[in-house]
């Protein structure tokens, strides 16, 4: 799982997307993002509760 940022976002050890290259990829349009990668399948997770992110990575990549 990538937890994606924008360029503005300011902290360490953050996947900022610059260039809007994994937007442009994975069409996110809401930042801070999760996206869950499985081989050549993805899910890109907005804006979630953490309860709703968790039940996503229990259940997996549908």
């Amino acid at each position: 799982m990538i937890t994606i940022y924008t360029v503005d976002s300011k902290g360490e050890k953050e996947c900022v997307d610059e260039g809007e290259v994994l937007k442009n990829i994975y069409d996110i349009d809401w930042y801070p993002s999760f996206l869950i990668l499985d081989g050549d399948k993805y899910e890109f997770i907005g804006q979630e509760s953490d309860e709703k992110l968790l039940e996503k990575l229990k259940d997996g990549i549908t």
